[in-house]
Order: structure tokens, then C-alpha cells, then sequence
């Protein structure tokens, strides 16, 4: 009689243990992808580098409105960019940079393109940001045309002042 017992909860191991490493690893490749989709993000003021902690909520709110906004873009600017372009804007505005671990594709609204992207810079002053968000986007570089949405950057803007920082 003991020893059914053992054959029985033999059998039951067999079949909890390939669930739970499966279930295991369903779990850590969620975790993984979500650690490595965005690298990190980066705020310029006027030439400054501040790197801004991903586990902020703040901050998972702000790569979220970008994103929103490249998706829902309403235009694109016939303009080549060049590293110097992305550059100047660095330094002589205020810009957001979202770097990405691994490229990541989104559909844009307006003319139902897709993208391909590893980087978007959203400069917050200065010409790229007067009454619309302009969104340089790239993959290892930046690239000629960045779309344009009308909503303009002040929901990005609101949040960084509310975590500190002065744009001016």
C-alpha cells in the first residue's frame, strides 16, 4: 500500500515541476523585456546630462507621453539631421533622449508608417519646440525627417518641472 503511495506522488511531480519552470521562465523573459525595452533616458539643459532613474514613476510616464506622441504624430519635417544638428540641440536647449536596449517599432498615425527605433530625442526649448513636439527618431544614428505632433511638449515639461528641474 506504501508503495502506490510513492508511485503516486512521483506522478505528481512530474507533472508540478515542468509547470512551475515553466511558469518560472515565462516570468523572468517578462522582467527581462521590460528591463532592456527602454536602456535609459536622458534629460540636456543647455549642454548638461542628467540621467533620470527608470524606476521613477514619473519617469515611465514621460517615456510613455513621447512614445503617444511619435505614434499620433500629425506631420513630418522634410530635414536632414546631421550628428551636429542632434548636437546643438543638446547643448544649446533643452532636449529628452530615450534610449532603448533593443530596437522597438511603433505605427505612426498620420501616414501609417512603421518604424523601426533604438533612440528618439524630443528637444523641449528652443526652435524644435515652439507650440508642437518635434521627435528626432533613429536606429545607431538619427535619421532625415522627424515627425512632428501638434499637442506640443508642456505635458512632458509639467512633469520634469514637478520632479525639479528648470527648463530656462
Amino acid at each position: 500500500m506504501n508503495r502506490k503511495r510513492k508511485v503516486t506522488a512521483s506522478k505528481g511531480w512530474a507533472v508540478i515541476l515542468p509547470v512551475f519552470f515553466l511558469t518560472t521562465f515565462i516570468a523572468a523573459k517578462a522582467c527581462a523585456t521590460m528591463q532592456t525595452e527602454t536602456s535609459h533616458v536622458d534629460l540636456y539643459i543647455n549642454g548638461k546630462k542628467t540621467s533620470l532613474s527608470l524606476s521613477k514613476p514619473e519617469v515611465q510616464q514621460i517615456v510613455q507621453t513621447c512614445e503617444e506622441q511619435l505614434q499620433q504624430a500629425d506631420g513630418i519635417l522634410r530635414l536632414a539631421v546631421s550628428s551636429e544638428a542632434i548636437e546643438e540641440i543638446k547643448q544649446s536647449a533643452a532636449a529628452l533622449e530615450i534610449l532603448y536596449g533593443s530596437p522597438k517599432t511603433f505605427v505612426i498615425g498620420f501616414n501609417k508608417n512603421t518604424v523601426e527605433v533604438d533612440r528618439l530625442l524630443i528637444p523641449l526649448t528652443g526652435d524644435f519646440a515652439a507650440q508642437v513636439t518635434t521627435i528626432f527618431l533613429g536606429k545607431g544614428k538619427y535619421m532625415a525627417g522627424p515627425y512632428r505632433n501638434k499637442t506640443g511638449t508642456s505635458a512632458i515639461q509639467s512633469i520634469l518641472e514637478q520632479m525639479g528641474f528648470s527648463l530656462k
